[in-house]
């Protein structure tokens, strides 16, 4: 009989009198559909294929009573679940609407990831957990079937599947890597859904190392909700102890929060030692909001001697915003807690509080702005001197447009500023005014065939010479440093402390070829000269001359799979290299690439960076990385090597880790860390 023979007697069966004409739970389709009028059973036979209520079922026979709703399958069976699980088994035993029954001897492969599963016996309940007995999981789906060779497989008494979160339940499962058992536990949990959290342990990691020695890390990850979750850890290390590290994170509607500490009461110094990263925000209002960020340690090495991070200072900072379009205020507070080596934390500044708003103001349509700028902040220290200064700034800025593309920005400022010193010599209150105006040209042309672009730029200046009390001290405006991208700034110190000052012409050539959407190459050329030798400026920034060195950009991008960027600063009068930072990339930073990075400054330091990753396989990842100091005849600073491999089911690692120098009580010292990560049950870094 063919099918559509067997769904035409199928309908018509539907207008008989028996008690199952009426409608069906599901769609049937079938080779061969009879009715029993003795058994009041509907039989299926040949290719049938059922589906009803998000689910499908597919099988040789099947057989229905309409009274009552019991359905058996039987032959081939393939059953999917709404959430995308398919079992296979020879038989099955079901209700009509498909939740509740009873399936032995199966096979399924579990929702969206593919993973497998087989048991000796399977009930599906009716709110849809399905309970399997004498079962075997696992998601290596590209292996043999033989379990000696599956690289790793739990199997338990019991195992209960819940479609609606993904999630297995098993008890007294046991772990088994290629047929042999490995961990047995009580009861274990977790989920196979992508992306999905859910309380429970996460993978171990296993590492070596000579300033550790043999060490272990288990953790926890306990899901509270899908905005919040707690994971703990636990750091056992042969020569230093027992660490124990947490990390709670947040994210709701208005707040987001992340929290992470660590302690240890140290075998080798004999200390209690620690730390707290806090980073927590509130938005209030849309541009409105509060917020903490800072760290704090138990002593300048921790984080140095146990997560390998060298910072020079740790800052505190509580903080209020409010922002706009047009304006800006933000309030303050931050305490620094100073880690290099021989820092008096007494003598370091703490900012206690800060002030600063910023307004702007349009002036008609054609760009022209009135920008107001305020500034107060108090500087507290425990020994030497504290500072509370005032500052306001108002500045005039007008573009204009001239023929043949040429463009001109007028800028005014009038600035004011008030100290007043505490614990010097020189205690009281001091001052200075700082106008100054400047003037800026460019006028970019192009090539007749687009691919040119070259733009020459002159800014001329004006200022009184001088301007800056002796009195005034210098706390935020140590580093100053010439380079391509503070060449035009008005004022090229990075705070508030120093001015330049004087009048000064600066100008340079921009050149850049290639496309808007694709820059092949670009060229920047500049320097600044000035009237008079600014005091206030650093002999060895690059502006110690009245004319400063030249600063020069050179980027280079032919092709997709090579770059080159390269910022020097050359001596205005012979050339010399003062300052050069390169960067080659060669490959693609996403599978194959070797990168160099060399950084160096004149009289002071000089450094080395190479690093690569080699993909020989997609299975197959090489990383390597070397920082070396090349100051002083040489130092390794950091060798790294690392391999992973990553199967359909788990992923394996090692990575091998030398740090070559010394900071005070961390000694240099050799590292091997090891990690295997079984995919599905989550996952861990190095």
């Amino acid at each position: 009989m063919t099918r559509l023979t067997a769904l035409f007697c199928s309908l018509l069966l539907l207008w008989q009198p028996a008690s199952w004409a009426q409608d069906l739970p599901f769609t049937l389709s079938a080779d061969d559909v009879r009715y029993n009028l003795k058994e009041n059973v509907v039989n299926a036979t040949g290719d049938v294929d059922i589906i009803g209520n998000d689910h499908r079922l597919r099988a040789n026979n099947i057989i229905f009573n309409p009274e009552t709703d019991d359905l058996t399958a039987t032959g081939d069976v393939t059953f999917m679940l709404p959430d995308g699980t398919i079992l296979f088994v020879e038989s099955i035993d079901l209700n009509g609407e498909f939740k509740s029954g009873i399936i032995e001897a199966l096979r399924l492969r579990l929702g969206p990831t593919g993973a497998r599963m087989t048991a000796a016996r399977a009930e599906r309940k009716a709110d849809g957990r399905m309970v399997f007995t004498n079962a075997k999981y696992t998601p290596c789906t590209d292996t043999c079937s033989n379990d000696s060779e599956l690289p790793w497989y739990v199997q338990a008494a019991e195992i209960t599947y819940t479609p609606s979160t993904s999630a297995l339940h098993y008890d007294d499962p046991q772990l088994v890597a290629f047929g042999r058992g490995l961990v047995k536990l009580p009861w274990f949990s977790h989920t196979i859904g992508p992306r999905q959290g859910r309380s429970g342990l996460l993978p171990p990691r296993f590492g070596s190392s000579g300033n550790h020695g043999l060490e272990v890390e288990t953790a926890y990850y306990y899901h509270k909700a899908d905005n919040e979750d707690v994971t703990l850890r636990a750091r056992a290390m042969s020569e230093r102890g027992l660490m124990l590290k947490g990390q709670h994170r947040l994210q709701g509607e208005h707040w987001r929060s992340e929290i992470n500490g660590s302690m240890i009461d140290d075998d080798q110094s004999g200390d209690f030692r620690s730390h707290v990263d806090i980073n927590s925000v509130y938005v209030l209002q849309p541009g409105r909001r509060v917020g903490f960020t800072g760290a704090a340690l138990s002593d300048e090495t921790y984080l140095d001697d146990f997560f390998n991070e060298t910072p020079a200072y740790l800052g505190r900072t509580a903080y209020a915003e409010d922002a706009s379009a047009e304006h800006y205020v933000v309030a303050q507070a931050t305490h620094y807690q100073d880690l290099r080596n021989g820092a008096d934390n007494n003598e370091t500044a703490q900012v206690l509080p800060q002030v600063q708003a910023e307004r702007v103001v349009q002036l008609g349509e054609r760009g022209s702005q009135l920008r107001l700028f305020g500034d107060a902040q108090a500087l507290h220290r425990d020994e030497g001197a504290r500072t509370q200064r005032l500052i306001g700034q108002a500045s005039y800025h007008k573009p204009i447009e001239l023929a043949h593309g040429q463009r001109v920005e007028v800028e005014a400022k009038l600035r004011t500023d008030a100290y007043h010193l505490d614990g010097t010599t020189d205690d009281g209150w001091t001052g200075r005014v700082l106008p100054q105006v400047s003037i800026d040209w460019q006028k970019p042309m192009i090539s007749p065939n687009g691919r040119h672009l070259v733009t020459p730029r002159a800014q001329l200046v004006l200022s009184p010479r001088g301007g800056t009390p002796d009195e005034i001290p210098n706390d935020d405006s140590v580093a100053y440093e010439l380079d391509v991208t503070n060449l035009f700034n008005s004022n090229r110190f990075a705070g508030l402390d120093r001015v330049e000052t004087g009048p000064r012409f600066i100008y340079g050539v921009d050149q850049r070829w290639g496309s808007a959407e694709q820059e092949k190459a670009r060229l920047f050329v500049g320097q600044s000269i000035q009237w008079f030798n600014d005091a206030d400026l650093p002999e060895l920034g690059g502006t110690g001359t009245k004319s400063s060195d030249w600063v020069a950009l050179l980027r280079l991008r032919p092709n997709k799979n090579l770059s080159l960027s390269q910022q020097v600063r050359l001596d205005n009068a012979d050339l010399v290299t003062r300052r050069a930072d390169t960067n080659i990339t060669v490959g693609d930073t996403e599978t194959n690439y070797f990168q160099t990075t060399y950084s160096y400054l004149d009289a002071g330091p000089s450094e080395l960076t190479l690093r690569g990753q080699f993909s020989p396989h997609p299975k197959w990842q090489y990383y390597a990385e070397m920082r070396r100091d090349l100051t002083d005849g040489g130092k390794q600073l950091l060798l790294h090597h690392e391999l992973k491999y990553t199967h359909n089911c788990y992923r394996a690692g090692i990575a091998v880790r030398r740090r070559g120098f010394r900071n005070r009580t961390v000694p240099p010292a050799t590292d091997i860390l090891f990690n295997v990560d079984l995919l599905t049950f989550g996952n861990s870094d190095y």
